[in-house]
């Protein structure tokens, strides 16, 4: 009545695959029994719920004391079971990136100056939807001028600018599989020569990254490829001094580019799965059907320290998914433009009706 139809415990068997169900409330009685013939239990202790029944929480404290029993987090398997995808999994992730990169193109054909970024916002969830998919992945992030240089910036309330940038970070869900691609543009549809120059060192950095990635290297190993090239070429553009080794060893670099390259891609956007593994806490070695994202990017804010005014409120983050193959890695978002001409180009089609941005 207040939801709508429930499966029960016979449907939890019959449409499920469950082996037996029973109500909630029956829990703590129906544990105990299983507990009293275990020595062992894997636990799901993630934050996604609370186990708030006193009369379960006694039981597990109790069997807990017994000399020998012990509680494991399951995240221990699931977490390892979740890194590398199945063919069934590629298809579900392809699916959410194919629609997010087809809202990529749609707010490149619409955005203009005037428009606020919550419009923006609202093309492009409403083209998730209306390829089927049921939710975002988490908040879209829409920041222009000044937020783009905003690495998680949410409000996308601004009333966008002509010489303005535009970081698009976004991700529909689809099987409860999401994407994560994040595309920058010019809002008047033309890069001035300050924000090519930025956008070109970003996309350098993103295609070495990319192009490092096969089985047997790590995630870190694509972090100093992408880094590399960020910073040679801000010393060419006079934003940083010194040479290339200098500045990796100092970190002067992080003024501008302060987060990591990758990160792992599925069920959720910063999916599970170690980084490091062993006792040694070795760099994880990547195997084929691994997806993670390669996002360099640029943010020179305003008042930049040393920084000529010109470069200022220039933001630029490109993100694109990527699976690992059995001999190196495949691009799964290149359905959204990448080169400047490309996004210059379908920025001038403009085809989609006015919008008339609100006061």
């Amino acid at each position: 009545v207040w939801t709508g139809h429930r499966a029960g415990v016979e449907g939890a068997v019959e449409r499920h695959g469950a082996d037996a169900a029973w109500v909630i409330d029956s829990l703590p009685a129906v544990l105990g029994r299983w507990l009293s013939e275990a020595d062992r239990v894997w636990f799901d202790s993630s934050e996604d719920h609370s186990w708030s029944n006193a009369e379960l929480v006694a039981k597990l404290d109790a069997w807990k004391a017994d000399a020998g029993n012990e509680m494991l987090d399951a995240d221990q398997i699931s977490n390892e079971l979740r890194l590398i995808k199945s063919d069934a999994e590629l298809a579900y992730l392809q699916k959410a990136i194919d629609i997010t990169t087809d809202a990529q193109r749609a707010a490149m054909a619409a955005i203009r100056p005037g428009m606020y970024e919550y419009e923006v916002e609202a093309l492009i969830e409403f083209v998730f939807r209306a390829q089927g998919s049921p939710r975002i992945g988490f908040n879209s992030i829409v920041g222009s001028g000044p937020n783009s240089t905003i690495l998680h910036y949410e409000e996308n309330d601004r009333r966008m600018e002509a010489d303005d940038m535009v970081v698009m970070d976004i991700g529909a869900e689809w099987a409860y599989y999401t994407a994560d691609v994040t595309r920058t543009v010019p809002v008047d549809g033309e890069f001035s020569p300050e924000q090519a120059a930025i956008y070109q060192i970003v996309l350098n950095a993103q295609n070495a990254g990319i192009e490092a990635v096969r089985p047997g290297i790590t995630i870190r190993d694509i972090h100093l490829a992408a880094t590399r090239v960020v910073v040679a070429g801000l010393i060419e553009q006079g934003i940083l001094s010194g040479t290339v080794e200098a500045n990796l060893e100092s970190g002067a670099y992080r003024r501008f580019f302060m987060h990591g390259t990758s990160h792992w891609l599925g069920l959720d956007v910063h999916d599970v799965g170690g980084y490091v593994t062993g006792a040694e806490r070795r760099p994880r070695l990547l195997e084929p059907g691994m997806v993670f994202s390669v996002e360099p990017g640029i943010y020179i804010a305003e008042g930049a320290e040393g920084v000529d005014p010109r470069w200022w409120n220039i933001g630029v983050r490109i993100e694109d998914d990527v699976v690992v193959t059995e001999t190196g890695g495949r691009l799964m978002s290149g359905g959204a433009p990448r080169e400047i001409d490309e996004i210059e180009a379908i920025m001038a089609g403009r085809g989609l009706p006015e919008v008339v941005p609100g006061d």
